[in-house]
């Protein structure tokens, strides 16, 4: 995906064609005004205003979907598919450790002892994040 930053007034208008259905109608105005990926980052209340985006409500709407995508903005730069498979390789291999050690561990042989160790878990959510991470760059 190419950097928010970086969008033409072309793409910033599909975009806002994704937005809820009552802010479709601010779509000609920030056409008029070549709204680009530049200016969307950087959009004020002020600024909706003088795109006639008058109700409170649609300015919120607007401005939170600008900071869903000031954050991917800055994962897509940030975020490089060769870190993202580091951090997942590294949380499989803690998984993989973590295991290990429940499974050495006496306790674990008792039927009545399941209950997993912190380490285990900690291990087991630190790959789901990775994973998810992974996932969400990709579907980019």
């Amino acid at each position: 995906m190419e950097a928010v930053n970086g969008w033409s007034p072309q793409q910033v208008d599909d975009w806002m064609r994704g937005l809820d259905d009552s802010l479709q109608q601010y779509i000609p105005s920030f056409q008029q005004q070549q709204v680009d990926g530049e200016k969307l980052l950087r959009m004020t209340h002020q600024e909706l205003l003088s795109l006639g985006v008058v109700r409170v409500g649609h300015q919120e709407l607007v401005l939170e979907a600008v900071d869903l995508l000031c954050s991917l903005n800055y994962g897509v730069e940030a975020d490089s598919l060769k870190i993202l498979v580091g951090t997942m390789r590294t949380a499989h291999h803690n998984l993989s450790s973590a295991v290990m050690q429940r499974r050495k561990n006496p306790e674990y042989q008792n039927k009545n002892s399941h209950q997993p160790s912190n380490e285990f878990l900690s291990a087991v959510v630190d790959l789901i994040a990775a994973a998810k991470s992974l996932l969400a760059w990709l579907d980019r």
